[in-house]
C-alpha cells in the first residue's frame, strides 16, 4: 500500500499571547497521497499558513504527528529538516519571494546551490527551466525589472529545479491579474500531471475547484474535506510513490561554494553601497593604520640604529660620572690623561681618543656662530672612522705644544666660509685666534634634537683645556677596538682597569651594544603603543561591521525566509552573513593597503624616515581585517541562522 505523502494526526499549534496560550490549529487529522493536488481554504486567521508552515517542515513547535514520507519531523535535526525541503518541498508564495540582488537565472538556481550542485551544472538546469517557461531572454535581469506574471514563472522555476515531488503554493495568484494567475494555475496544472503533489492554499473558489481535492479550515479544525466536482480538471493518475531522484549528488568543490557565496555577498553589498562604503572606510582607516604605524615604527627603530651605529659600531666609551658625595665630602668625577694612558697598552685596542666639550662662539670676518667645540688628540680620525675631507688633522706634535690649531666639520665650514677653502685660513673660537687645518667629510648624523654633529670644531684636547674650557678632566674616552674584539669582554676589563686607578665607579663604561639595546627596548614599547592605536582603529571598524549585519539581519528577516524555504540550512545562512562581513572587510583592507602605503610614502617624504611597506606588513593588514569580519562578523550570523524558519516564511509570504 502506498504511503501517504504528508500525514498529520492530532495535530495542535499554540502561540503565546499576552492572554496565555492560543490555539491556531486544534486537533487536525490529515492525509495527502502521493500525487494529489489539494487546495487548502478558509478565511483569514483559519490557520491556513500554519498550517502549511508544519507541512512544509518549517514549523516544529507543534503537538501531535506530522509524517513526510513517513519520517516524523520532530525527529529530525536542523541539517536534516533544510535537506528535506530542499529535496521534497517546492515552495512558491504570493509575492513571490524572489531575491532582489540576484539575477532570475541566480533566483531559480538557489535550491541547487544549496544541494551542492556543481555551478555549471545549475546554471544550465536553470537556463533550461526558464527557457521552457518562456522566460530565456529574463535570465540575467534582476526580478524588480519583470512583470508580476514573470516573476512568478521564476519561482515556480525555482520550486522544481531540485524535482522537489511536492510543491506549495501559498496565494500564487494573490498578486497576479487574471491573464497572468490563468498562466499559473496551468503550469501548477501541468506540473501535477508530471506526477507532483501540489498543497495550495488559496481564496478563490474558482482556483480552488481546479484541485482534486478542497480542504477548509475554520477556527483552527478541518470542517470540510471533500473531493472537486469540477469536470474539466485534470487528475494525476500515476502519481510516483517515492520521491523523483534529486537533480544533484551535492558533490560540488568547496572552491565553487566559496566563489558563489562570494558573489552573492559583493551583490548584497553594492545594493547598499552608501553604508557599505561607510563601513568599509572604518576597515581601511584600521587597515591603513596597521600599515602605517608597523611600517613607520619600523623605520623609526632602523633609523635609530643606523645613527647609533653610525658613531661607531666598534667602539667602547669611557664617561665621567655625576658627581657624589660620600663622607659629608662633596666627589667631584673625572677622567684625566693619566687614565688615557693607563689604558692604552690593554690588549685588542687599535687607538683611543679622548674628548672634552664645549660651547664657544666662533667668529671668522663678519660671521660668528656658538659651535660645539671638542678636544681630541691625533687619533680622532681614526677611532671615529672620520675622514678629512679638505687639508690635514692635526698630530701628536700639536697635541704636546698646545698648538692652536684647528679642524672643521662640514656644516661649521659652511657657516663660516660659505663654500670658500677653509684650510689655511684663521677663525677666532672665544678670544683666541686658531689656524683651520682641514675640514672634514660630512657625517650627516644627529645624536639629538637641533644637535649635528657636522657643526663641531676640534682642537687639541691640550690646547682646549688651557685655552677654551679652563679644566684639566676630559669627558670621554673613546676607545676603538680591533676587528672581532669582543666589546663586552673589553668594556668588562676597562671598567676593572679605572676601577682599580679610582678606587670608586665614578665612570661609566658604555659599548654601541648597551645603546643599541636600549633603544631596542625603547622602540619595542613604542610599538607596543602604536599596535594598540591600530587595535583601536580596527575595534571602531569592526563595531561597524557588526553594527551594518545586525541592521541586514533584522531587514532581511524575510530573505532569510525564503532562503530556509528552498532549502537552506541553518549552516548555510550562517556562512553567508560571515561571508558578506568577511568580503566588505577585505573590501575595506584593500582600500586600507592603498591608504597605508600612500601615508608612509607621504610620512616618510614629510620627515625622512626611511619607511618602506614591506609584504609582510601588507599581509598584516590583510589578515588583520579578514580577521576583523570573522569576529565580529560572527555575532550578527550566529543571529541570522537562529532566526525561526516560520516566523521568517510569515514574511516571505
Amino acid at each position: 500500500m502506498t504511503p501517504p505523502a504528508i500525514a498529520v494526526q492530532a495535530l495542535v499549534r499554540r502561540f503565546a499571547t499576552a492572554d496565555g496560550a492560543t490555539r491556531a490549529l486544534a486537533g487536525i487529522d490529515l492525509e495527502i497521497a502521493p500525487g494529489e493536488f489539494v487546495a487548502i481554504t478558509g478565511r483569514s486567521g483559519s490557520g491556513k499558513s500554519t498550517l502549511l508552515n508544519i507541512l512544509g517542515a518549517l514549523d516544529r513547535g507543534y503537538d501531535g504527528s506530522c509524517r513526510v514520507g513517513g519520517v516524523e519531523l520532530k525527529d529530525l535535526d536542523d541539517a536534516r529538516l533544510a535537506l528535506l525541503r530542499r529535496r521534497t518541498f517546492g515552495y512558491v508564495f504570493q509575492h513571490y519571494g524572489l531575491i532582489p540582488v540576484l539575477t532570475c537565472a541566480e533566483n531559480v538556481a538557489l535550491p541547487a546551490y544549496y544541494d551542492g550542485a556543481i555551478g555549471a551544472v545549475r546554471r544550465e538546469t536553470a537556463g533550461r527551466l526558464l527557457a521552457d517557461l518562456g522566460l530565456a531572454p529574463r535570465a540575467d535581469r534582476y526580478p524588480e525589472t519583470l512583470s508580476g506574471g514573470e516573476q512568478q514563472r521564476v519561482a515556480i522555476a525555482r520550486a522544481v529545479i531540485n524535482r522537489a515531488p511536492i510543491l506549495i503554493a501559498d496565494e500564487p495568484t494573490g498578486s497576479l491579474d487574471s491573464a497572468n494567475a490563468t498562466v499559473v494555475v496551468e503550469l501548477l496544472e501541468r506540473l501535477h500531471r508530471e506526477g507532483r503533489t501540489v498543497i495550495l492554499v488559496t481564496h478563490e473558489p474558482a482556483l480552488a475547484g481546479r484541485a482534486d481535492r478542497v480542504v477548509t479550515l475554520t477556527d483552527g479544525c478541518v470542517t470540510d474535506d471533500r473531493r472537486s466536482t469540477t469536470a474539466a480538471r485534470s487528475r494525476c493518475r500515476a502519481a510516483p510513490s517515492t520521491p523523483p531522484a534529486p537533480a544533484t549528488d551535492g558533490a560540488a568543490p568547496l572552491a565553487d561554494r566559496f566563489a558563489e557565496a562570494a558573489r552573492m555577498a559583493l551583490r548584497t553589498i553594492e545594493r547598499r553601497r552608501l553604508q557599505s562604503a561607510l563601513t568599509a572606510l572604518g576597515i581601511a582607516i584600521g587597515g591603513a593604520s596597521v600599515i602605517a604605524l608597523a611600517t613607520i615604527g619600523e623605520g623609526t627603530r632602523r633609523q635609530v640604529i643606523e645613527r647609533i651605529e653610525a658613531l661607531g659600531s666598534d667602539l667602547v666609551t669611557i664617561s665621567r660620572g655625576p658627581p657624589g658625595v660620600r663622607g659629608g665630602e662633596r666627589l667631584v668625577t673625572s677622567l684625566v690623561a693619566a687614565d688615557q694612558s693607563a689604558i692604552a697598552g690593554l690588549p685588542g685596542l687599535v687607538g683611543l681618543a679622548p674628548e672634552m666639550d664645549g660651547v664657544v662662539t666662533v667668529r671668522h670676518r663678519d660671521r660668528d656662530f656658538l659651535v660645539t667645540v671638542t678636544g681630541t688628540n691625533e687619533e680622532l680620525p681614526l677611532v671615529r672612522d672620520w675622514a678629512v675631507e679638505e687639508g690635514t688633522f692635526f698630530g701628536a706634535d700639536a697635541v704636546r705644544r698646545h698648538a692652536q690649531v684647528a679642524v672643521l666639520g662640514a656644516t661649521a665650514a659652511r657657516s663660516l666660509f660659505d663654500g670658500e677653502p677653509a684650510a689655511g685660513s684663521y677663525v677666532l673660537i672665544g678670544n683666541a685666534p686658531f689656524r683651520v687645518l682641514g675640514v672634514m667629510a660630512r657625517k650627516g648624523v644627529t645624536t639629538g634634537p637641533g644637535h649635528d654633529r657636522d657643526n663641531q670644531i676640534w682642537v687639541p684636547h691640550t690646547t682646549a683645556g688651557a685655552r677654551l674650557l679652563a679644566r684639566q678632566y676630559i669627558d670621554r674616552i673613546v676607545v676603538k677596538l680591533e676587528r672581532g674584539a669582543d666589546a663586552e669582554a673589553v668594556a668588562a676589563e676597562l671598567r676593572a682597569r679605572m676601577l682599580g686607578r679610582h678606587g670608586r665607579e665614578d665612570f661609566s663604561v658604555n659599548t654601541l651594544t648597551e645603546v643599541i639595546r636600549a633603544a631596542t627596548r625603547a622602540q619595542r614599547t613604542l610599538d607596543y603603543f602604536l599596535g594598540a592605536i591600530a587595535a583601536i582603529s580596527l575595534l571602531v571598524g569592526g563595531i561597524g561591521v557588526m553594527n551594518i549585519m545586525l541592521a541586514a539581519v533584522n531587514e532581511r528577516t524575510r530573505e532569510i525566509g525564503i532562503r530556509m524555504a528552498v532549502g537552506a540550512a541553518r549552516s548555510h545562512v550562517r556562512a553567508q552573513f560571515l561571508f558578506e562581513a568577511v568580503v566588505l572587510c577585505a573590501a575595506g583592507g584593500a582600500a586600507g593597503v592603498l591608504l597605508g602605503v600612500a601615508a608612509v610614502e607621504l610620512a616618510a617624504l614629510w620627515s625622512g624616515i626611511p619607511a618602506r611597506v614591506t609584504p609582510g606588513a601588507v599581509a598584516a593588514a590583510v589578515g588583520s581585517t579578514l580577521a576583523t569580519g570573522v569576529v565580529f562578523g560572527v555575532g550578527p550570523a550566529s543571529r541570522a541562522a537562529g532566526t525561526d524558519p516560520a516566523t521568517a516564511f510569515r514574511r516571505a509570504t
